[in-house]
């Protein structure tokens, strides 16, 4: 995991140094291993290095190509190294050592914007194009990688993490209220492309942008996207499993590659069970760290007590005999003001994943010289998804009277009478419930929020295409799960957090080949068997202890230590404090005395923005 930045002055005026070093002080917060830049005419690229395979250790950026008038700055790892290396009929023995990135500048030489078609793994990268005037930016599939940028008539500015234009005195910093106002609604309405500056914006996972210096224009498309058409085809249910575990395997043993110390987030649930088992089979057993969140010793909470996850945990370690487990008990902050603090200074400002529960073990790696941990998500969003929503498969097999009279229970007949609705009236009921709720108080808000803004609540859910068709079929359904913007916005949260701590998360359950496999095998076989997710359990089954095989449920917490009452209580009191402080000045105003703890960092940052001299 790297920082990536650059600029292109859209006007006469060349980039100059200074702009490029500013964009470097504000994105050199932690300790790179290398940093440099690189400029000419209207064009500048930065780049600040954390080495972390084994080709990065000779990899220098940005990288200049001058016979092709190519510059490239990126922060990636590209796991189909093999298939580019023979794509590009280079000679095997010297590509076998080269960057990852000067496969992706060759590929770019040959195919030009059509490069990405070809790369499999995590990637945020661009290439100034000299002889077109063309600034070409692209980002992996899932939205892994981080990529920020920013456009006016004068600039068009990008970083791996805003801090980095937010350091350009000239960028607009004004504040997206709309974007501001969907963080205090009960559920996020989650954008892949806004973000709290109305003028800086992400580019959204699986797609590029070309800037055309001479027009003054951007181009940004979509190059990817699962293929809900594609089907694999086996005689038996045995085969499908066989090749589910081949790329469940292949997606674990790309993601090892690694100069440094490996660590895996260990939860005692099947998705990170299994990614530990197949680490310790590929050769990692002597080496992985493992880091689990646990109770702390002397805990009487009695729910906490009866939903620990350490004894599954315990019995993956014995299993593959790992011998350097972690295990956290406290939290970094006791003050929840430090701590609110410190996710604003990570996210430059509020966001809509924050990840706090995962700080704790990002500083355990650090201290331990991690760069890689493996994470478990997204396998419940497709790979080892539960089934739950298996009655759109009989909406699209069975009868309609057959369809509702099997309904298990009132809320499963309810959501299988929702999926036979048009989408025009399933919108527009939508719709008219966000203009009821603002006039009725509604319980569930504990915050005022402006009708306009109210109003457009979850358009960014309910106005995707994927959204839209998720009814097709369970393959739809299933697209749509993985693809919606909170599961990107997540493992990118994940990465910008990383790499405060000098690591790279990866996400073995995010890549692409095993997400498409699984879609194509037939939907029976994601929902069958007497438990949940079974066709993946029995293919990471020799991966597996039998208590966590057989496990069919899974109610511990994420981080226990974090729900133990005192720590909620001094939340809640911190939160309440804000609100009533700025509900008292006029600046926010509640539905209800109590405030919701988890929109702390929020209701702090209001707190600082009132005390400045420009407030909201």
């Amino acid at each position: 995991m790297s920082a990536v930045y650059g600029c292109v002055q859209l006007g006469d005026r060349p980039v100059v140094t200074e702009t490029l070093r500013a964009m470097e002080a504000g994105l050199h917060h932690w300790h790179a291993d290398d940093r440099d830049i690189w400029h000419r005419g209207r064009a500048g690229l930065g780049h600040l290095m954390l080495y972390n395979t084994p080709e990065s250790l000779q990899e220098k950026l940005p990288l200049h190509n001058a016979p092709a008038g190519l510059t490239i700055t990126a922060d990636a790892r590209i796991d189909n190294r093999d298939e580019i290396i023979h794509r590009l009929d280079c000679d095997r023995t010297a590509a076998r050592h080269f960057p990852d990135s000067t496969l992706i500048l060759m590929l770019y030489e040959r195919f030009g914007a059509d490069c990405v078609h070809y790369l499999a793994g995590d990637f945020a990268f661009a290439v100034w194009d000299e002889k077109k005037q063309l600034l070409f930016c692209a980002r992996d599939q899932m939205g892994v990688k981080p990529f920020f940028y920013y456009h006016d008539r004068h600039l068009f500015a990008f970083a791996t993490e805003q801090k980095g234009i937010l350091a350009l005195p000239e960028a607009n910093r004004d504040i997206d209220e709309g974007y501001l106002y969907s963080l205090l609604f009960p559920q996020h309405d989650y954008s892949d492309t806004e973000t709290l500056y109305r003028h800086i914006k992400r580019l959204a996972p699986a797609h590029t942008l070309t800037v055309d210096v001479a027009a003054n224009r951007l181009h940004i498309r979509r190059y990817w996207t699962l293929d809900v058409e594609k089907r694999a085809h086996h005689s038996r249910a045995a085969d499908y499993i066989e090749e589910l575990r081949h790329h469940f395997e292949i997606a674990v043993q790309c993601r090892l590659r690694s100069h440094y110390p490996i660590a895996a987030e260990l939860s005692g649930g099947l998705d990170s069970s299994s990614i530990v088992g197949v680490a310790c089979a590929s050769g990692w057993a002597d080496r992985l760290i493992t880091l689990s969140n646990v109770i702390a010793p002397g805990t009487t909470d009695e729910t906490l007590l009866r939903t620990s996850e350490r004894p599954f945990i315990d019995d993956v370690i014995r299993f593959h005999g790992i011998r350097n487990p972690v295990f956290i008990t406290e939290n970094i902050w006791d003050d929840p003001l430090e701590e609110a603090d410190f996710v604003l200074k990570l996210n430059d400002g509020p966001q809509a994943w924050e990840g706090l529960w995962q700080v704790p073990a990002r500083e355990a790696a650090r201290r331990r010289q991690v760069r890689t941990v493996l994470s478990g998500f997204p396998g419940d969003q497709l790979v080892t998804n539960k089934g739950w929503h298996d009655y759109v498969i009989a909406r699209e097999n069975t009868s309609l009277i057959r369809y509702l009279r099997d309904s298990r229970n009132y809320e499963d007949l309810n959501r299988r009478l929702w999926s036979l609705m048009p989408y025009s009236i399933e919108y527009g009921y939508r719709k008219a419930r966000n203009l009821f709720g603002h006039f009725r108080k509604d319980p569930a808000a504990a915050f005022v929020i402006p009708l306009k803004y109210r109003l457009r609540h979850g358009d960014n859910r309910w106005s995707h295409p994927y959204f839209r068709e998720r009814f097709q079929s369970y393959r739809h359904f299933l697209r749509a799960a993985l693809i919606k913007p909170r599961v990107g916005l997540r493992m990118e949260g994940e990465s910008r957090c990383g790499l405060y701590f000098g690591h790279e998360p990866r996400f073995p359950m995010a890549d692409i080949r095993l997400a498409q496999y699984y879609l194509s095998i037939p939907d029976t076989l994601k929902v069958a068997g007497s438990m949940s997710r079974e066709t993946f359990r029995k293919a990471a089954r020799s991966y597996l202890p039998d208590s966590v095989y057989f496990r069919d449920s899974k109610a511990g917490n994420l981080a226990p230590f974090r729900s133990e009452q005192d720590a909620v209580r001094k939340q809640q009191e911190a939160a309440h404090q804000i609100a009533a402080s700025l509900t008292g000045n006029g600046i926010l105003k509640l539905r209800k005395k109590s405030s919701d703890p988890g929109r702390l960092s929020i209701l702090r940052w209001l707190q600082q923005k009132a005390a400045a001299p420009a407030t909201l």
